[in-house]
């Protein structure tokens, strides 16, 4: 695996957090800032695809300008031989996925605290016209302190139009938390709301 590596001469691979279908999390340690960072190997298909690669490198630099407390910073994308690599802020907690395998549901005063924070979240990238287009409890990390960080903008897209038409294959994401619309290849603000509600119904039941 990436174990032990060291990229664009200062990330250095730690251990593996886990993996998704989007790619592997690792953490790491940033040798020149001297602090633990998470690492994220995408998929190799994205390394395949020129265009698809393209379109992600414009995306991260979208979101890489989301900065809101709630939302996981990106500090780098590093692209090499091996693979695309995403480089963000470590967080030392759990998705909320975790939390809800554990404990089958949250208290009504859990589930309000979580979503005042994602809420929050969301709200700042739709005023920056950014679409979170895959909201779901595994992108909800909540850490030690209680706070609460969005992650995985991965499918976010500018949101150009009000209603954004996207071709049938480029639509993604987890169909349990997708809005109606989503799979006639529409995306919206309201779309990222239905997900908010279809996770906070999940929270409390």
């Amino acid at each position: 695996g990436d174990q032990g590596k060291v990229m664009a001469g200062r990330y250095k691979v730690v251990s593996k957090l886990g993996e998704g279908g989007m790619g592997i999390v690792y953490e790491g340690f940033d040798g020149n800032l001297m602090r633990r960072v998470a690492i994220k190997r995408m998929s190799d298909s994205l390394r395949a695809d020129a265009r698809a690669r393209e379109r992600f490198m414009q995306e991260a630099t979208i979101i890489a300008r989301l900065t809101h407390p709630y939302i996981l910073a990106i500090h780098d994308v590093v692209a090499n031989d091996e693979g695309i690599y995403l480089v963000f802020e470590f967080v030392d907690g759990r998705p909320l996925t975790d939390m809800l395998i554990e404990r089958g549901k949250l208290t009504l005063q859990e589930t309000k605290r979580v979503m005042a924070f994602v809420c929050a979240a969301i709200d700042h990238a739709h005023q920056h016209d950014i679409l979170h287009r895959d909201l779901k409890p595994a992108n909800v990390m909540v850490d030690k302190q209680g706070f609460v960080k969005v992650m995985d903008f991965g499918l976010a897209r500018v949101a150009r139009d009000s209603v954004k038409r996207l071709t049938h294959q480029e639509i993604m994401g987890t169909p349990a938390f997708m809005a109606p619309e989503y799979h006639m290849g529409e995306s919206a603000p309201p779309a990222d709301v239905f997900s908010l509600g279809v996770m906070c119904y999940e929270m409390l039941t």
